[in-house]
């Protein structure tokens, strides 16, 4: 029987700080913002029940927006029409308010997903180091070619300019791919893009003095 007048208590406790707080804030608000401005003075589960019995009991008034319900101080026969106005307007601010957070909350949702995808300064200083290293395999390799002369067949040709058009277009998408992921860090970085690329050890074309139009 204790424990059962414990749990009766707690609940009327409860009751009253709502009650309390509803007629002397007197503004609209759903459970999660009295819970919110609470503090977790009353459980989230006790503020939906109990702003529900209060709207019962007619101690409240609750109206419906979509999917969520509203709750604000019954105002009686005998409020004024800039009570009425003032309780609509306040109904369309938290309206408002609460589609701009909707709103904001799909842009800082992108935002995470791309921070989330953005490689660490470990593993783009070894994707670096792998592509300069193909880089210098690559220009190994053409520099004898650069040096000699010597006929070659069409069939070899046609191979060495096929091999040339596939590296080419690897190293054109992979330079893409780092600058995409450079102006992704770039949009949350404090300093230049020179900087950053000095802190991670990212040499562009341009500083190596490489032309991708003519491979080199």
């Amino acid at each position: 029987m204790a424990k059962k007048e414990n749990i009766k208590k707690s609940e009327e406790q409860a009751t009253n700080i709502i009650r309390s707080y509803m007629l002397r804030q007197n503004r609209p608000y759903s459970a999660g913002d009295v819970f919110l401005n609470l503090h977790g003075e009353v459980g989230k589960t006790q503020c939906v029940k109990i702003l529900a019995s209060l709207a019962s009991s007619k101690e409240l008034v609750e109206k419906e927006y979509g999917k969520q319900k509203i709750y604000f101080a019954f105002q009686g026969e005998c409020a004024s029409q800039e009570e009425v106005d003032e309780v609509n307007l306040n109904f369309d601010k938290i309206r408002e308010e609460h589609n701009n957070l909707e709103s904001e909350l799909k842009t800082l949702t992108v935002e995470l997903n791309n921070i989330n995808d953005i490689k660490s300064t470990e593993e783009l200083s070894a994707y670096c180091e792998e592509l300069t290293k193909q880089v210098e395999d690559l220009e190994s390799s053409l520099e004898p070619l650069r040096k000699k002369k010597f006929t070659i067949s069409e069939e070899e040709r046609s191979l060495v300019e096929k091999a040339l058009f596939t590296y080419t277009a690897e190293w054109k998408s992979r330079k893409r791919k780092c600058n995409d992921i450079i102006n992704t860090i770039m949009e949350n970085y404090p300093k230049k893009k020179s900087d950053l690329l000095e802190e991670t050890g990212v040499e562009t074309d341009e500083l190596a003095g490489v032309d991708i139009a003519n491979g080199a």
